[in-house]
């Protein structure tokens, strides 16, 4: 029995062994600014967290970035991770590139080895910029004027090429006049939002097919000849419906919504959600304070617990098995994803259900005097003032605010009273 006990023990310990072998170290960097210097090297997997990144070294192993800006200048000897507002790369990136932000600039020099994935307002890829393979893009627009080596994917409302095209080109774009996606004040200060439409310039070389979706033809926006042909699929226009149509259906979404949820409160909760409207009304100021406290409170903690998850998986995949990690990453990330849910639900819905049995309780009770009127009447009046108030424009953006943190704030100030002792303030 002994023996068989020390035999599993060494098969356990050669697991361990050949399990830990192939795993690669890693580093993390952190701060307002973070620079890797030319000639400084990094033979791990680099974490950088910071309002401003500047790597102008090498990285042997993948570079995950979460920050404001990153300037990548030097090399990454594998995969580059961006989550932020400005990326620029002018340097070598030796495996793909993923990027999440408001633009993402391949500039002179620019080598992406592999694909490039990429999902915000702006992609543009300088005319000496290569991506070795594929281009995955989805944004509001697209300028490429340097190289891609396979094909190019785009959805969006805007694609210019002047550069060149290995193979073919599929696209989802907008047409010539209509509102960009998303609309001018949303764009980021330091992009200039491009007009519509799909535009091909006689420079442009297309190795493959050139496939595109759009509400109009728009062939002769295209200058150069893709070697395969041009594939055009109409996209069909939804129909516009009078204005006053288009508000009757949206007042009606949003009370039918309010309506729904309100009954599954009245259900589950009863009393409590009197309760929650009578607490908005004695204190609302209070009510409204800690709505705006929670609700900034709540974001931020979200954000912190998720980058720390991120952190501790990493850390798991560095320095132990990397099926640890992936449960701990599965585990944590889901319970992330409920918590936050029920935060939102709460946040969107659950301080308009409050604020709309408010107003109908004040309706019902105090002005007209119906005393211990039904709750669902209560709710049903309620909801349809609520909705016709934010069905107004301008006012309507007002009332949702100052519902969203009255409603938010009083949930918050009856849970909290809920938790303390008996016989306490």
């Amino acid at each position: 029995m002994a023996r068989k006990r020390l035999a599993l023990a060494l098969v356990l310990m050669l697991l361990v062994v050949l399990a830990a072998l192939p795993v690669r170290a890693a580093e993390f960097r952190s701060g307002n600014l973070v620079v890797i210097e030319q000639g400084q090297t990094i033979d791990d997997d680099l974490f950088v967290s910071a309002q401003h990144v500047i790597v102008n070294g090498t990285v042997n192993g993948d570079l995950w970035i979460a920050g404001s800006q990153a300037e990548v200048n030097g090399s990454v000897n594998g995969s580059l991770f961006f989550a932020g507002q400005q990326l620029d790369v002018r340097g070598a990136v030796r495996g793909s590139l993923y990027g999440v932000g408001s633009q993402a600039v391949l500039g002179a020099r620019a080598d992406v080895a592999r694909n490039l994935y990429f999902a915000g307002f702006a992609l543009s890829i300088d005319p000496r910029a290569t991506v070795g393979r594929d281009a995955f893009a989805a944004g509001n627009q697209a300028l490429i004027a340097g190289r891609v080596g396979r094909n190019l994917s785009f959805s969006g409302s805007a694609l210019d090429i002047t550069g060149s095209i290995g193979n073919d080109v599929q696209a989802n774009v907008g047409a010539p006049g209509s509102t960009p996606s998303p609309p001018r004040g949303f764009a980021p200060a330091q992009v200039a939002p491009a007009a519509p439409g799909i535009r091909v310039s006689e420079r442009a070389r297309i190795g493959g097919r050139l496939s595109y979706r759009s509400p109009v033809d728009q062939s002769a926006n295209i200058r150069a000849r893709p070697a395969r042909g041009i594939v055009f699929t109409p996209t069909p226009r939804a129909p516009r419906l009078p204005a006053g149509v288009a508000w009757l259906l949206a007042w009606l979404r949003l009370y039918g919504s309010l309506i729904a949820l309100g009954a599954l409160a009245l259900y589950g909760l009863g009393a409590p959600l009197r309760r929650l409207s009578e607490r908005a009304a004695v204190v609302p100021l209070l009510s409204v304070g800690w709505g705006i406290l929670i609700i900034l409170a709540g974001f931020a903690a979200a954000f912190v617990a998720a980058v720390l998850i991120m952190a501790v998986t990493a850390l798991l995949a560095a320095i132990t098995f990397g099926g640890l990690a992936a449960t701990v990453l599965f585990g944590a990330g889901t319970a992330w994803a409920f918590g936050f849910t029920i935060f939102l639900l709460a946040v969107i819905w659950g301080s308009r259900i409050v604020v709309s049995y408010l107003l109908g309780w004040l309706v019902l009770e105090r002005l007209a005097g119906l005393r211990r009127a039904e709750s669902i009447y209560i709710l049903a009046v309620g909801t349809g003032i609520y909705s016709l108030a934010q069905s107004i424009p301008f006012f309507g953006a007002v009332a949702s605010a100052i519902a969203t943190v009255l409603g938010f704030g009083a949930i918050y100030l009856v849970w909290h009273e809920s938790q303390a002792p008996a016989g306490l303030p």
